[in-house]
Order: C-alpha cells, then sequence, then structure tokens
C-alpha cells in the first residue's frame, strides 16, 4: 500500500485555472527561463534552465534539451518539462539533474546531435 505525498494536505488553490496542478509539481504556465544555449546545426538544439515556482524538487529548477530553436521556446506561454509526444506544444527531448555538471551535459548532448 502506497502513500500519497498530497494525502491530507490542507493546501488549496484558488485560482481555477491551476487547480489541475497539484502542490508541488511544475505547472508549466508559471514558468521562468533562466538561462540557455543554442547551437545551431542541421537543426537547431538549445539547453534552457527554466525555474517553476511551483515544484519543490531542486527549487524548482529543470534543465531541458529542445530540439527547436531557442526563437520558439520563447515564444511558449507553456513550457511543460515532461516528456509528451503530443505536438500541441513543445516537449523536451531530455532533461538533467540542475546542477553545473548536469548542465554541462546537457550543453555537451546539444552540441553532438547539432553537428549531426
Amino acid at each position: 500500500m502506497g502513500l500519497s505525498p498530497f494525502s491530507g494536505s490542507k493546501c488549496t488553490i484558488s485560482d481555477p485555472a491551476l487547480a489541475q496542478y497539484k502542490v508541488g509539481l511544475p505547472n508549466p504556465k508559471r514558468f521562468r527561463i533562466t538561462r540557455s544555449k543554442q547551437y545551431p546545426g542541421s537543426s537547431a538544439w538549445t539547453v534552457v534552465e527554466a525555474v517553476y515556482p511551483d515544484a519543490k524538487n531542486y527549487e524548482g529548477r529543470k534543465i531541458m534539451v529542445y530540439n527547436h530553436p531557442l526563437h520558439a521556446i520563447h515564444a511558449q506561454t507553456e513550457l511543460d518539462p515532461h516528456f509528451c509526444d503530443d505536438e500541441s506544444h513543445l516537449a523536451p527531448f531530455a532533461r538533467f539533474e540542475p546542477t553545473p555538471q548536469g548542465w554541462v551535459v546537457a550543453c555537451d548532448l546539444a552540441k553532438i546531435m547539432a553537428s549531426r
């Protein structure tokens, strides 16, 4: 029998648009890109570090690699850090631990993919 970390929570979300998101998980509508790096090539690969204030692990920081140009990522009003095959929004190709080493490895991957 498993226990939900959200059972017994007294937290309430007053904005109905945010009610679908569980407390502690990233809300794709509430994010801020803190740094990014694009690797142009046969297709653009971009590394993005974003902060989701609603997410609790790693202070809400996520490092993601996208097979999209930086301008397309900045144009998003929602940025879901989860993998998804729904083409209605951009989904990351990969995610890395939001640490200095995670940033370096994410950049290495994007650089390799852009050079292919």
